[in-house]
């Protein structure tokens, strides 16, 4: 099929990106809510996810390349500052959990739910959050242009898979990254990696992510698009 055909039709079947997002949206609702009532149970486990902003429309798609990418290693940043950004992201995204990223996000909970906490606010109010965007600020915005650091914050939503009161461990590797060759998106790049999940007991599940990076200034990404593959729902089991 003509490349420029087949990129309409992916386009047109990513007009339902709204539905898909508020779906992501619903399924980490869920999720927090769980965990508050585990935490009225007298259960110490906590969870924060950031939530999902009212969803955009995305003007992307993977589309294809002449050639199958290379697998980029871990740690190593790639000389094309654009997919160096990539894999940066997603290296910080899938290795963890960060201890110190589930501390702050406990606190600004404690803000909202323990009367005992010093900065305590209640539901009526939101709670202080500048310790956390000043850490992903630290963490991710030299990787993104403002708007686009804004948006992953907001919508992806940044550290989903990062959870508090699970006894597990995240790695990522076989990263492959590629820009998108055709003329309607000349600054996409499709991305793709394998994540571990491994519990206690030492046993792995693997599960593959994907997505789509809008880039138009070098090594700065306008906004990117996180398939997890199931990883969040498989989270949602672990919590029950």
């Amino acid at each position: 099929m003509d490349p420029s055909k087949e990129f309409d039709e992916l386009f047109q079947r990513m007009k339902n990106i709204e539905r898909a997002n508020e779906a992501r949206r619903d399924s980490l609702h869920k999720l927090q809510d769980k965990v508050r009532r585990k935490k009225r149970n007298g259960t110490p486990i906590f969870i924060f996810i950031a939530m999902v902003a009212i969803a955009s429309f995305l003007v992307l798609s993977l589309g294809k390349t002449e050639e199958p990418p290379t697998p980029l290693a871990a740690g190593v940043v790639e000389k094309d500052p654009n997919i160096g950004a990539i894999q940066a992201v997603l290296e910080h995204e899938f290795t963890g959990p960060d201890e110190e990223y589930l501390q702050i996000a406990e606190d600004i909970y404690k803000q909202q739910t323990d009367p005992s906490y010093e900065g305590y606010v209640g539901t009526d109010r939101s709670p202080d959050e500048a310790e956390r965007i000043t850490y992903l600020e630290d963490a991710y915005l030299s990787y993104f242009t403002k708007a686009g650091f804004d948006s992953f914050v907001k919508n992806t939503p940044a550290m989903a898979a990062h959870i508090f009161g699970l006894d597990y461990r995240l790695t990522i590797s076989d990263i492959t990254a590629s820009q998108v060759e055709n003329q309607n998106s000349p600054t996409a790049y499709g991305f793709t990696g394998q994540v571990k999940y491994e519990d206690k007991t030492d046993v792995t599940t693997s599960f593959k992510i994907s997505g789509v990076a809008i880039i138009s200034e070098e090594g700065k990404i306008d906004m990117i698009s996180i398939s997890h593959g199931g990883l969040l729902d498989w989270i949602d089991e672990k919590l029950k």
